[in-house]
């Protein structure tokens, strides 16, 4: 058990290490709840999520991120869980990445998927 905790605690510091690289995360409780309610879908059992690490990761994000509670849009969405993430990068100002862009509106240039914003990030440095 202690063996287990001291690898939990290296990779606690690593995630919170990446956090501080010029990435700041804005979050509120309904999207930490979405994420883990996805990744404790069956189809993810596959994929041997540890969840002492996701709820880890949780932790960071509340510890280092920004909390935000959004204004609801009257944006259409066929999905309404994706709304929230939509309205809180509306109201940060923030980027939002998703591996889901057709399910954002297409004519808004600060939702990208992560190699779109990796590349981005590249040209800024």
């Amino acid at each position: 058990m202690t063996r287990k905790l001291k690898r939990i605690d290296k990779r606690r510091e690593k995630r919170k290490h990446a956090l501080y690289e010029g990435i700041e995360i804005c979050y509120n409780d309904e999207i930490l709840s979405e994420y883990l309610e996805v990744v404790s879908r069956k189809k993810f059992k596959k994929y041997n999520f540890d969840m002492d690490e996701i709820k880890g990761a949780i932790d960071d994000i509340k510890e280092t991120g920004y909390l935000v509670i959004p204004s609801k849009s009257d944006v259409y969405f066929a999905d309404e869980s994706d709304r929230i993430f939509y309205d809180t990068a509306i109201a940060s100002g923030a980027t939002l990445v998703t591996g889901n862009i057709k399910h954002y509106p297409s004519d808004k240039p600060f939702i990208m998927t992560a190699s779109e914003y990796v590349r981005l990030r590249e040209q800024d440095t």
